[in-house]
């Protein structure tokens, strides 16, 4: 449901989210698989907390749609995750 216990057991709800508070951030980027794994692993020493995924894909309309292979990165961080002391 909407309503649930988070990392530290205490109940919240998406209900009662304000402009205030840090809502949960998804970051994502398309590119080569070589400047994205550079990447991921950049990423991967900022965060300590979060899920970050690689996947193939495929770019249907961009100048970049004939670079061959490319991975996509997405990074998802919870509310009040902080970055290098930054929300």
């Amino acid at each position: 449901g909407i309503a649930s216990f988070g990392p530290a057991n205490v109940m919240r709800s998406d209900r009662s989210l304000s402009l205030s508070e840090d809502p949960p951030v998804t970051i994502t980027a398309v590119d080569t698989a070589e400047r994205i794994t550079a990447l991921a692993d950049e990423v991967a020493g900022l965060v300590g907390r979060g899920v970050i995924t690689l996947e193939r894909s495929h770019v249907v309309a961009d100048a970049l749609s004939d670079a061959g292979d490319m991975v996509h990165l997405s990074l998802h961080v919870g509310r009040r995750h902080r970055i290098s002391g930054k929300p």
